[in-house]
């Protein structure tokens, strides 16, 4: 078999974590190379080699595949191709990778093994049922051979879940204890890991030391953990739920008895939460296109996945925290397929029908669901009350205005939507009625909130990236976990000073050494310690400072964003809650604001005026006389009612956007006339009492004079 250079022997050298996991899938049998060229275990580099060529002949000339020597009936490569088989060859070009082909597959007794002849033609019940017997005399081979078949057997039945019934599945549990169990004698066996030493000598690569052998051994455990691991993930993509449940389940028990299970089971569950965010994605683009599917789908995910919730008690404190972690997602993903629906139809009472089913889900999240379910009830009566009348129909040109406002706040346009109100609103404010007023403050109120709502949103994805120079040491950590961890041990029982004086001190972010004399600075950033240079922490601390005036910034901004909102629709629950959570992160940070409790805006200020004297309304008179004349407006393209009004006296314009004070300012210039004339009156008998005052002083000086002469 021709090998790689054995000459480089640091250059091809492999993390043995990652070859366990690439090597644990659930195709590893599939992929074996003794199975797919049909090879005898005892087959020498010679023989792989020649079978190589014939394999390449094969291909090359497009003729079939030659027949192997051993046939290995029942058991079907993945591998049909003459170019997949010659993948699997490259891949066991690598020394570690044939060992482990060597290692999981059926070892023969002695040189001429009849029985595994056997075995190779089909007949593998007669030849397991000999293997137990031999393994109760303590046989390594047919102990060795029992573990591989059964681990084999369960690997070959997970890939074919979707034809199998419930019963068939509960036998794939049995045996996944029975395989446990086997290995676990396996590992035990001292013949076993001889077997293993005498085959790295045959091999005879340098890249490959007898040491290898030990690292197998005490990984063979996680080997089998990843490779159920794996099974259950494909059960959960073939939506076999209760047989990944008892996976799951099977998983946990193991892990009390090997310990080395937890790492694995907690690495898997954060797989299987990522795949969850991936889920969320694919839902949300989904259900943004047809959002009754895609509401069909969250429910059929919340019942599969309720398992979830009833995690065994006896597991690990870990993961419980994972799971914790997958529940939230889950909420999440609820809050995501709910909005996708919600843009997608607009059919709030379904929403809120969906919110009341969630609770039964999430108890824990109740209050939040409450509030979202208060949020859609009231976006429900408000489409009601304000699209269809308040008490009186509203004009099709008002009802147009705000329904395309509504439709651009869906888009997520929400800049363009206030500018088509208040264009609108300038253009007609003093031809409309109170109620279509209300109407069109209530739609920019909301299409004002959502904005905060979204800057907001957008500020905390932000807030969650670290700085440049923390960004800088996680990808260094990848490349020096060993010195890093080290370096951590070292800080945490303050040895760093000796580390600095011994010249092993680096900055972890820029990588520059930092020799005795040089200062060094310790940050522990999220149970993270960092260890910086003067520079290094100089701009991290420079970026925290820019970041927190950029958040002072935004929320500022939003804070005045959800008060105008406020303002202009004070009996909203949505409104008035996001102004007091916003007001509260102001808090936070340290941001000075006004207080949220703000007087009732007066849309009216005019009519409030008018009521004092008795008059009618003017809205009310301009409305209702003249004829009506239609034209279409050039700015908005909407059919505006222009009525020809008969002149009145002018009168002052009024504008209802500002506040109550500036409007009702009252007028004082009646007040003034008299005030300035009683001035006038006091000003001259003043001037009179001031000159005769200073005459008297005069007197009296001259005669206090004369009198000391």
């Amino acid at each position: 078999m021709e090998l790689e250079s054995k000459t480089s022997i640091n250059e091809n050298s492999i993390d043995v974590e990652t070859l366990f996991e690439e090597f644990s899938d659930v195709n590893m049998y599939q992929n074996n190379l003794y199975l797919a060229f049909q090879l005898h275990p005892m087959a020498t580099n010679r023989e792989i080699h020649r079978r190589y060529q014939q394999i390449t002949v094969a291909k090359n000339i497009g003729a079939e595949i030659p027949v192997g020597k051993m046939q290995w009936s029942g058991f079907q490569s993945k591998n049909e191709t003459a170019q997949e088989l010659l993948d699997i060859f490259e891949k066991s070009k690598r020394p570690e990778f044939l060992l482990l082909q060597k290692f999981f597959w059926f070892w023969p007794e002695g040189d001429n093994d009849i029985f595994l002849d056997k075995f190779s033609d089909g007949d593998h019940e007669t030849i397991k049922n000999l293997w137990v017997q031999q393994k109760k005399n303590n046989n390594f081979t047919a102990i060795h051979n029992l573990a591989i078949y059964y681990h084999l057997i369960v690997l070959d039945r997970c890939l074919k879940l979707e034809a199998m019934d419930h019963n068939q599945m509960k036998q794939i549990i049995q045996l996944w204890h029975l395989i446990y169990d086997t290995w676990g004698t396996m590992i035990e066996r001292e013949e076993i890991w001889l077997e293993v030493n005498r085959s790295i000598r045959e091999i005879d690569d340098v890249r490959l030391k007898t040491g290898f052998s030990r690292k197998i051994r005490n990984n063979l455990v996680k080997i089998l953990f990843l490779s159920q691991a794996r099974c259950y993930l494909n059960a959960i993509e073939q939506k076999r739920f209760e047989f990944a449940r008892e996976l799951f389940q099977s998983m946990q028990w193991h892990a009390h008895q090997f310990p080395q299970g937890w790492e694995v089971i907690r690495n898997m569950l954060n797989l299987q939460k990522e795949r969850f965010s991936l889920v969320i994605q694919q839902t949300y683009g989904f259900s943004n296109k047809n959002g009754a599917e895609g509401l069909k789908y969250l429910k059929e995910l919340l019942r599969n996945s309720q398992w979830f919730f009833d995690i065994n008690p006896l597991a690990a404190t870990e993961i419980k925290e994972i799971t914790n972690e997958i529940d939230k997602d889950l909420f999440y993903l609820s809050k995501y397929c709910i909005q996708a629906y919600d843009n997608a139809t607009e059919r709030w009472d379904v929403i809120v029908n969906v919110l009341d089913k969630l609770k039964k889900f999430f108890p824990e999240w109740e209050e939040e669901i409450a509030n979202y379910k208060t949020e859609f009830e009231e976006r429900l009566a408000t489409n009601h009350h304000f699209l269809t009348s308040y008490h009186q129909e509203l004009p099709p040109e008002v009802k147009k205005v705000i329904e395309n406002a509504s439709k651009l706040v869906n888009e997520t346009e929400f800049e363009q939507s206030q500018t088509v109100l208040r264009e609108f609103f300038q253009k007609t404010q003093h031809t409309l009625f109170r109620h279509e007023v209300k109407a069109i403050y209530t739609a920019l109120a909301f299409s004002l909130n959502h904005l905060a709502s979204r800057t907001f949103n957008i500020l905390t994805e932000k807030m969650k990236n670290p700085t440049d120079q923390i960004l800088n040491v996680l990808r260094n950590y990848e490349n020096n976990e060993e010195y890093f961890e080290a370096l951590l041990k070292a800080a945490r029982n303050g040895e760093i000073d000796y580390v600095k004086e011994a010249g092993y001190l680096y900055c972890q972010s820029c990588g520059d050494s930092l020799g005795a004399y040089d200062d060094h600075v310790v940050v522990e950033e999220k149970d993270i310690l960092v260890i910086f240079c003067v520079f290094c922490f100089n701009r991290h601390q420079n970026q925290l400072i820019r970041e927190k005036r950029e958040i002072k910034e935004v929320v500022r901004h939003c804070f005045s964003l959800s008060k105008e909102a406020y303002l202009l629709n004070p009996m909203s629950i949505t409104i008035k809650n996001n102004l007091d959570f916003i007001t509260k992160e102001a808090s936070f940070w340290s941001i000075t604001v006004p207080n949220p409790a703000i007087k009732k805006l007066n849309l009216f200020p005019e009519e409030e005026r008018l009521k004092k004297s008795d008059q009618p309304p003017i809205v009310s008179t301009e409305r209702l006389s003249g004829e009506k004349k239609y034209e279409i407006d050039k700015n908005t393209g909407i059919t505006v009612e222009k009525p020809v009004i008969k002149k009145d006296p002018e009168k002052p314009k009024v504008d209802p956007i500002k506040t109550v004070q500036e409007i009702a300012k009252p007028s004082t210039e009646n007040q003034k006339k008299p005030q300035s004339d009683n001035k006038k009156i006091w000003a001259f008998p003043s001037a009179i009492w001031l000159i005769g005052l200073g005459v008297l002083i005069c007197l009296f000086s001259i005669i206090a004079a004369l009198a000391i002469r």
